[in-house]
């Protein structure tokens, strides 16, 4: 009996030393050792940085005609120049013999190196905020439009920072960035061939962002679904044909729990 008691006491301690002893630690993978090599060939790149080249073609150039208010916008063409990848600068101008902020657009675009005009102008509360010409690759922003509803505070920042938006904006009308990759009425046209050699007028991811954007813009949307379906979301028109009256007579009586239904008469 001795032994047995002995026995189930060496066992509980045994057990409770195992119970109070932590796991060993899981070993992972052992990091390998830099690669003196691999490492001075990484910091020779790192050192050494970027460089760019231009190929042949116009430029993109942003002009600001506001006289004492013009600002340089150098560092917002180039961000776009390295986002969009190509030639894109900034100068600060004045209409010249030009009647409007529009006609010296198209005055800067007659210039073989000048691709495409963003104009920055204040033409006056009254005037569009932005005119876009896309064939002719000019876009006229109107400063005096972004200035209305400045904040008390920190309005010149705000103001700065929605003319910035607007040149970005301006940029991807006048150089493609609306264009659509299907063959449709938004590949890129610049000449009157291009556009007859657009074989379809449809285009399904511009479709959508039209119709998704139709609230921003308070564009009146037009629903269009079977005639069952308009009946039963309750907008379909009163029947005027067989085939109407049946669906209508069906959904309406499904509705009122088998009820005889009433059809309205025809108009």
């Amino acid at each position: 009996m001795r032994k047995i008691a002995f026995a189930l006491a060496l066992a509980a301690v045994t057990g409770l030393s195992q119970a109070q002893t932590p796991p060993p630690p899981v070993v992972g993978p052992q990091a390998k050792a830099p690669n003196p090599k691999v490492e001075a060939r990484r910091a020779e790149r790192a050192a050494a940085g970027t460089v760019s080249r231009r190929t042949d073609g116009a430029t993109v150039r942003i002009f600001d005609l506001r006289g004492e208010k013009s600002a340089d916008w150098t560092a917002v063409a180039t961000k776009i120049q390295n986002f969009c990848s190509v030639a894109v600068d900034s100068v600060m101008s004045d209409k010249g013999k030009s009647a409007t902020s529009l006609d010296f657009g198209l005055d800067a675009v007659s210039d073989p190196a000048v691709g495409a005009a963003v104009v920055i102008s204040c033409d006056g509360e009254n005037r569009p905020a932005l005119t876009v010409l896309p064939e002719d690759g000019v876009a006229v922003i109107n400063a005096d439009r972004l200035s209305v509803g400045l904040p008390a505070e920190k309005g010149e920042a705000v103001f700065k920072a929605r003319l910035e938006k607007e040149i970005w904006r301006s940029v991807a009308f006048v150089a493609g960035g609306y264009v659509s990759d299907y063959p449709c009425a938004l590949k890129a046209v610049s000449k009157t061939s291009d556009l007859d050699a657009v074989a379809q007028m449809t285009c399904p991811p511009v479709n959508g962002k039209v119709a998704a954007s139709a609230k921003v813009f308070g564009l009146a949307q037009v629903q269009t679904a079977p005639y069952g379906v308009a009946v039963a979301q309750g907008w379909a028109p009163a029947p005027t044909n067989d085939a109407q009256r049946a669906i209508w007579n069906r959904v309406q009586a499904g509705k009122s729990g088998n009820a005889p239904a009433t059809t309205p008469p025809a108009k």
